[in-house]
Order: C-alpha cells, then sequence, then structure tokens
C-alpha cells in the first residue's frame, strides 16, 4: 500500500500489490475488482457444495427405495444428514457476517466509495442464491424423512397383521383343543375313582 499525498484532501491507501490464490489470471484494479472476483469464487465454491450434497441426497433416495423402509438405521443416517446441512448454513452465515464485516472495515479504512453497495449488492444476491439452495436441500431430506416414516409405518402395519394373524390361529386352535383337554381331563379323573 502507498501512503496517501499531502495535496490529497481525503487519506486513502492505493494498494501496489495484490496476491492472491483466486484462479483467476487477471489482476483486479481496485479493491472492489478483488472482492468480485473473491465473490464469484465463493459463490463456485458454495454451489459446488450444494450441488455434492444433492447427489447424495439423491443416492440416499436410491438406498430408499431399495430397502424401502426396512432398515431401521436409515433414519438415523438421514437425521445425520439433516445435522449436516444445518452445520453448513451454520458455517455459510458466519462467513456471510465475516465478508460483511471485512467490507466494512475495508471501506473505513480505505474509502473506496464504490464498494459498499456493490459489494453488499453481491453478498445479498450471494446470500439468497446460496440460501435457495439450502432451502432446496432441506426440502429433500423433509421429504426423504417422511418417505422413511411412511415406509416404516407400512412395515409395521404388515408386521402387525401378521401378528394378529398368528394370534387368531392361536386362538382357534385353543378353542377346539381346549375342550377335548378338558373331557378327558375329566374322563381320566373318573376313570381313576372307579378303579
Amino acid at each position: 500500500m502507498t501512503s496517501p499525498t499531502v495535496a490529497e484532501a481525503q487519506p486513502s491507501f492505493q494498494p501496489i500489490e495484490y496476491c492472491s490464490t483466486l484462479p483467476y489470471g487477471w489482476i483486479p484494479e481496485n479493491g472492489t475488482d478483488f472482492f468480485a472476483l473473491f465473490m464469484k469464487f465463493l459463490k463456485e465454491k458454495w454451489l459446488e457444495t450444494c450441488k455434492q450434497a444433492e447427489e447424495h441426497l439423491e443416492n440416499r433416495r436410491r438406498q430408499q427405495l431399495h430397502k424401502k423402509g426396512d432398515d431401521p438405521r436409515f433414519i438415523f443416517h438421514l437425521a445425520e444428514d439433516a445435522k449436516t446441512r444445518a452445520k453448513l448454513r451454520n458455517i455459510l452465515r458466519n462467513q456471510i457476517r465475516g465478508i460483511k464485516k471485512l467490507v466494512t472495515e475495508y471501506h473505513d479504512s480505505y474509502s473506496e466509495s464504490p464498494i459498499p453497495q456493490l459489494s453488499h449488492k453481491q453478498i445479498e444476491s450471494f446470500d439468497v442464491e446460496i440460501n435457495d439452495e439450502f432451502g432446496q436441500l432441506e426440502q429433500s431430506i423433509k421429504d426423504l424423512l417422511h418417505f422413511e416414516f411412511s415406509w416404516a409405518s407400512i412395515n409395521e402395519a404388515h408386521r402387525s397383521t401378521s401378528i394378529a394373524t398368528s394370534i387368531k390361529r392361536l386362538s382357534w386352535i385353543t378353542f377346539i383343543f381346549l375342550p377335548a383337554m378338558f373331557a378327558s381331563v375329566i374322563r381320566s379323573c373318573l376313570l381313576v375313582d372307579v378303579t
């Protein structure tokens, strides 16, 4: 950074060197351009993360259809996915908060007037787009949980019906054999008394 000259009315610093790990091959003219590149890169990374999460949830959906609600651990896996999504959303909120703070501090320190309006628009656009992606992921997880609970309820109903059928058979067997056993016990008691 070069210090301001005495003739300038408003103190400001001009960057003379940029160092960046961003994958773009040009040097930005000022902090606003650098910030625009940074936001573009950050947005690409978050969209890539959301796409990976979508693919993961699609794999979960295929597993769910294959298992048809027979795996009791699957609900816990979905709960872990929801927990991971919540952690990612929290990381996103913290990043956005940090970026807003950085923009404000940069503007206060280096007094580049277009930064606040332009940067805040970029931040809000980024926030809305990534949060929309997270909203879709959240809805997918809710749908998967709902379907899993439905599958589990259907399977439980089938098991319950099977148990009810078994109890019905046992009742019929008892109904037929209990009187016959009672009659045979009484007859045997009568025979023992005669001798």
